[in-house]
């Protein structure tokens, strides 16, 4: 019988390295290139306010990590401190534009600090309490950012749940202790109907979402202080509050050119309405610009696509204050926040450009 040698000698199986592995190796090697202590390199990358370096070696510890890739463990980090780095971002339209960059400041600020986002998308009609009260008895988020179009009564009902590890973003919850950062939305709806009035125009639709929540009654409460001023009544016929996706805005377009109103300007409160309003006037044969003028809130692609006429609001730092303010009540830094931030400008743009002449 022949017998075969093998001449490959056996291999010396090495260990998986595993994540918290490689991160300790990194630490070492990050520390031992800024000739620093381990512990020191760990604080300066985690931003822990307690660790006195100058700013010359946070620099080089910051730089020589950037280099290596260094990327901290979280999980790693929330075992050892038996506190969770994750945080939960809740918003209700993946198609709006101007939730967008709410939800990129907010996971800016999040990973600029440690801390890990996990963003989800509550389903349509799915209050925000049903979702919170689901994802806070998990025990796994450290704190929860929520977008929210609900009524002040389920806000102050979902902190109650939640606790003060919950922070508001675009919304402000009204006869509670509850931690919210919003837009002004009360003067940039007030900027928007004050500039077409002083165009001239004085029979003004309007599109807007449903009547209760925070924004829906700032932004009509500025729509309507902007008559005021100019002396002007609203046609009751042309005023819609009825919710923010395309379809509404197709329908409630619809709605204003057989109304019997003679409308020469629209707002549509929110973009992806808008485009849907849009959609109904070109199919109308109706030029925005030159037979209507059309107005929205906040700024993206589409209203430079469209050329409309918004308020420039500072939405990515609506998300980035939000989750800054969140972090620093989990540290233990604040205890509650409410913050407001104002409309930044109005940008005109071709929809609103010429002031209006009433035909004779």
């Amino acid at each position: 019988m022949c017998k075969v040698r093998s001449e490959v000698p056996s291999a010396k199986l090495e260990p998986d390295m595993t994540n918290q592995d490689k991160a300790t190796v990194n630490l070492k090697e990050i520390a031992r290139l800024a000739n620093a202590h381990v512990s020191t390199v760990s604080r300066v990358l985690r931003n822990d306010p307690s660790q006195r370096v100058g700013q010359e070696m946070r620099d080089r510890i910051h730089s020589i990590a950037k280099d290596l890739g260094y990327s901290p463990n979280i999980h790693a980090r929330s075992l050892r401190s038996k506190k969770s780095h994750e945080i939960c971002i809740l918003f209700p339209q993946v198609d709006n534009p101007a939730f967008i960059p709410m939800v990129e400041g907010a996971s800016s600020a999040c990973r600029a600090r440690g801390y890990f986002p996990y963003i989800y998308f509550t389903t349509k009609g799915e209050p925000i309490e049903t979702a919170l009260a689901d994802l806070h008895s998990m025990s796994h988020f450290g704190g929860f950012l929520a977008v929210t179009f609900d009524n002040n009564e389920i806000l102050l009902k979902t902190s109650r749940t939640v606790g003060s590890k919950l922070v508001l973003l675009n919304t402000r919850a009204e006869g509670g202790d509850v931690n919210c950062v919003w837009l002004n939305t009360f003067k940039a709806m007030f900027m928007l109907t004050e500039h077409l009035l002083a165009q001239g125009h004085r029979n003004i639709g309007y599109v807007s979402g449903e009547r209760g929540g925070f924004n829906a009654e700032e932004r009509f409460r500025g729509f309507l202080d902007a008559h005021d001023k100019f002396g002007v009544q609203p046609h009751e016929e042309v005023l819609f509050h009825v919710g923010y996706d395309y379809g509404v805005g197709e329908d409630s377009m619809r709605r204003i050119l057989t109304s019997g109103v003679p409308c020469s300007a629209v707002i549509v409160s929110m973009l992806t309405c808008a485009a849907g309003a849009y959609s109904v006037l070109q199919r109308n044969n109706i030029a925005v610009g030159r037979d209507i003028a059309m107005a929205t809130l906040h700024r993206s692609v589409l209203t430079d696509a469209l050329a409309l006429t918004h308020i420039r609001l500072p939405t990515f730092e609506v998300g980035y204050e939000g989750a800054n303010a969140l972090l620093d009540i989990i540290e233990e830094k604040r205890r509650h926040v409410e913050i407001q931030l104002e409309p930044l400008e109005l940008v005109v743009r071709k929809s609103t450009a010429y002031p209006y002449e009433a035909k004779q």
